[in-house]
């Protein structure tokens, strides 16, 4: 998505997210309502834009018809990083229009405002509390056609608006809603696990928003909004998945490289399913470091791992890829998987890939990202979407499973969505045998190639992983 700044007709809104929810920031002239419950984050939102515009150097005007004082509000404000009380004055000028209302009602309220906006050269206008409004007028006839005047005067002038209401539902026929040209809805939810915040485009004229729920938080910051990551790919454009390449890359380890023929093909997505300390990781630290060693970049998302840890591992079992991160040839992005959402580690995960561009990438894990998801029914498409950018941008990725049964002879291969996407599935695990647990490796499937299908016992040690010889199990049967 390009930068706003480089849109024409558009300015940026300064929330991390948002401008890609908006297909590039704020359209000029347009009309913005910002929609919610009470406590959803509405004035947090709409500040942050107008500090935000303020620092750009643009006027801006925030009109409230609230009792609530400007001090208390900005009081309230002081916390954030966006807030600098010495825009206050010459960028952003806070006017009540409280009072006016009470005594003079409607054409008062649009006789103060109007001059308001002249005065200040306003390019941001801010209305907090229109809906009070309503019960101030003789008719819903007369509010419908006041709003509309002023917003078409405010649009002459130059103006991009926004209005704030606290509507938990759309009010049928409400004027605001009426002269609105975009409608921003902002929900929370608390009958979940944990308290949830999205927001959503309820309508969009003349421009693209991205469509879905979006996930936010309100941080020290403002608000923190992680696009769709659906949505988002899907405004891309992206081309469908190329072919696999021919080209080969090696996992590291000399004996699983036979059992593959000689290993990954290039843009592929392939899949290590294995039960707990099967040596998933393992087998991915080697698989980055023969890249980079070879002068291929390399990419890994932990959420299980810290840095220091992957390290530590790799350090231990001889191949160190501490040089590799220092040289910058290896990134590692980790996640810890609390209190967070799917679509901002995706996000997350494809700024890095955009800003590293690696050859080799590795998701460690395919598991834990998944349990971030509040929406189970979203696996199928959340990976269609993150597979296809991946291939599109020449990326051998490997990602890995947990299996729960540990020791189980009998082998339950979960059914995934992931399944029809995988390129190469792997098998790592552990069975009894003889009061002993041997740990078996096996390739499930690989397309476009054949491969070994016999069940080998391996070890993890020195250089990571050595391949035995064929072990007497027999395959799961699916």
């Amino acid at each position: 998505m390009p930068n706003s700044s480089q849109l024409p007709g558009r300015v940026s809104t300064g929330v991390d997210g948002l401008d890609v929810v908006l297909a590039g920031g704020l359209l000029n002239r347009s009309t913005y309502l910002i929609a919610g419950a009470p406590g959803t984050g509405k004035s947090v939102l709409t500040q942050q834009i107008a500090f935000h515009m303020a620092r750009l150097g643009h006027k801006v005007l925030y009109l409230t018809l609230l009792s609530e004082s400007h001090e208390k509000m900005l009081v309230n404000l002081q916390d954030f990083s966006f807030f600098d009380r010495n825009l206050i004055g010459d960028h952003i000028t806070y006017l009540s229009l409280y009072q006016d209302v009470i005594n003079g009602g409607l054409q008062s309220f649009t006789q103060v405002a109007r001059e308001a906006v002249l005065k200040s050269s306003a390019k941001l206008v801010v209305m907090d509390g229109i809906s009070s409004l309503r019960d101030f007028s003789a008719s819903r006839g007369d509010l419908r056609k006041s709003l509309f005047d002023f917003n078409a005067q405010l649009s002459v002038l130059g103006c991009t608006t926004l209005l704030i209401v606290d509507d938990e539902l759309p009010v049928q026929n409400a004027p605001e809603y009426a002269i609105s040209d975009n409608i921003l809805r902002l929900h929370f939810d608390t009958n979940r696990k944990r308290f949830v915040r999205t927001l959503e485009i309820a309508k969009s004229r003349a421009t693209p928003a991205l469509p879905g729920l979006h996930y936010f938080d309100i941080t020290s910051e403002g608000l923190q909004i992680y696009p769709f990551i659906e949505s988002q790919l899907a405004s891309q454009q992206f081309a469908p998945p190329p072919p696999v390449s021919p080209e080969r890359l090696s996992l590291g380890i000399e004996d699983l490289n036979r059992m593959v023929h000689g290993g990954l093909f290039g843009s592929s997505f392939n899949v290590i399913l294995g039960t707990p300390g099967s040596g998933k990781t393992i087998v991915s630290l080697r698989y980055l470091y023969e890249g980079v060693r070879q002068g291929q970049k390399g990419l890994l998302l932990s959420l299980q791992h810290s840095p220091d840890q992957l390290l530590g591992i790799s350090r231990e079992l001889g191949f160190d890829l501490a040089p590799y991160v220092k040289d910058g040839s290896l990134k590692i992005l980790w996640a810890l998987p609390v209190q967070r959402y799917m679509d901002e580690v995706a996000g997350k995960l494809l700024h890095e890939v955009d800003s590293h561009q690696p050859v080799r990438l590795v998701i460690d894990s395919i598991t834990e990202l998944e349990k971030l998801s509040l929406d189970a029914d979203r696996t199928s498409s959340f990976w269609a979407a993150i597979s296809n950018v991946l291939r599109n941008k020449r990326i051998t990725t490997i990602g890995t499973m947990e299996l729960n049964r540990l020791g189980n002879p009998v082998l339950e291969i979960p059914e995934h969505p992931i399944s029809l996407l995988a390129d190469t599935m792997l098998l790592m695990r552990s069975q009894e045998v003889n009061g002993q647990l041997k740990r078996l490796v096996s390739i499930l499937e690989m397309r476009h190639s054949d491969f070994d299908p016999v069940v080998r016992e391996y070890h993890l040690g020195s250089g990571g992983m050595q391949v035995g010889e064929p072990f007497e199990v027999s395959r799961p049967e699916f």
